[in-house]
């Protein structure tokens, strides 16, 4: 596998840092972004007994003990309980906005990823033929491929480890992207819900 970089040549670097940061965001957002986290059942069914049956200190103390987006939202609203429908429900929408940027922490810098690491491996292809074509400048022994390989050798490593490190860097992106539209529209749905019961 070094050896394997080392041929690459200096270009193969950032493409390296390129992976591990792709795959640690992978793992990072496929952690932060479980439903069971963002919007948990249970937490909804209890706020909403509560909330029904206007108990409002109790479901703020219960907002304040989840650590999930959802229970921030309501949280936001049940601040405003008295205030009038509009009041709540701007303050569910800012909160909600908050959240919605919170999701989608890493998701541009993924994004970011899956599109320069091509041009990265694309960046080694040129350099590498450079290399084949200064060896067959100064050699004398144009027949002879061993002096060819390392420049040919640089240019199909980096264009390949390019392409390795975007297409899945790419699948992420769009998957997290898509997760986290799914994870909004789901969010709204149960803050207009919410929005009714405490008005």
């Amino acid at each position: 596998m070094w050896e394997i970089i080392q041929k690459g040549g200096i270009v193969m670097y950032p493409i390296l840092l390129c992976s591990i940061l792709s795959v640690a965001i992978f793992l990072e957002r496929l952690w932060t972004l479980r439903e069971s986290k963002i919007i948990p059942k249970k937490f909804i069914k209890e706020v909403e007994e509560f909330i029904r049956m206007k108990k409002y200190n109790e479901a703020i103390a219960l907002c304040s003990t989840s650590n999930s987006s959802i229970a921030r939202i309501i949280y936001a609203g049940l601040k405003k309980v008295g205030a009038p429908k509009d009041e709540i429900k701007e303050a569910i929408t800012e909160q909600g906005k908050q959240e919605a940027i919170e999701l989608e922490r890493f998701l541009t810098t993924l994004g970011t990823i899956a599109g320069v690491s091509p041009l990265l491996g694309l960046l080694g292809t040129v350099t590498g033929m450079i290399k084949t074509f200064n060896v067959l400048a100064i050699s004398k022994q144009l027949g002879d491929p061993g002096m060819l390989s390392a420049g040919i050798s640089e240019a199909l490593i980096t264009t390949a480890a390019g392409l390795i490190v975007a297409i899945p860097s790419f699948i992420f992106y769009k998957y997290f992207s898509s997760k986290v539209d799914k994870l909004v529209i789901r969010m709204e749905g149960i803050s207009i819900k919410f929005v009714e019961l405490i008005k």
